[in-house]
């Protein structure tokens, strides 16, 4: 190993390093990467290790509360086969107003859509229910 020309002490361990001349010529130079194309983990305290199974990343951390389309690109970022309309629901559980909602308040919010529209139930978007005969031909 080369004499060092330089030193870098800190109170952590882990942090020190020693500088030296390279003992080969480098044919190109290193490559260098992008902070902003980085993502480190956060490590879990022993709370949050009861409430998520895996470290977060720090992108996670830095979308605002309440930014619910901000939450659904970072979903479909960081997981591309997931699909656009849970993508929403989980940055709606995680940002949105999901994130406070609990079993009873999910029913009474029920029951008021069902008190309100009498008992009928609203089709889904793009649903066409067809009461015609099927015939099955084998």
């Amino acid at each position: 190993m080369n004499e060092p020309i330089g030193m870098l002490y800190t109170n952590d361990d882990k942090t020190n390093y020693l500088f030296t001349e390279p003992e080969c010529e480098m044919s190109k130079p290193p490559e260098c990467i992008n902070p902003n194309h980085v993502d480190y983990l956060v490590p879990r305290t022993d709370e949050e290790k009861r409430k998520h199974n895996q470290d977060l990343p720090m992108s996670f951390f830095q979308i605002k509360e309440g930014d619910i389309e901000a939450g659904k690109q970072w979903y479909q970022n960081k997981f591309p086969k997931l699909s656009d309309e849970f993508a929403y629901l989980l940055s709606r559980y995680n940002w949105g107003d999901l994130k406070y909602a609990t079993k009873k308040s999910i029913r009474n919010n029920a029951k008021k859509v069902k008190k309100k529209t009498g008992g009928k139930r609203d089709i889904v978007e793009g649903m066409v229910i067809n009461h015609e005969p099927i015939l099955v031909k084998f």
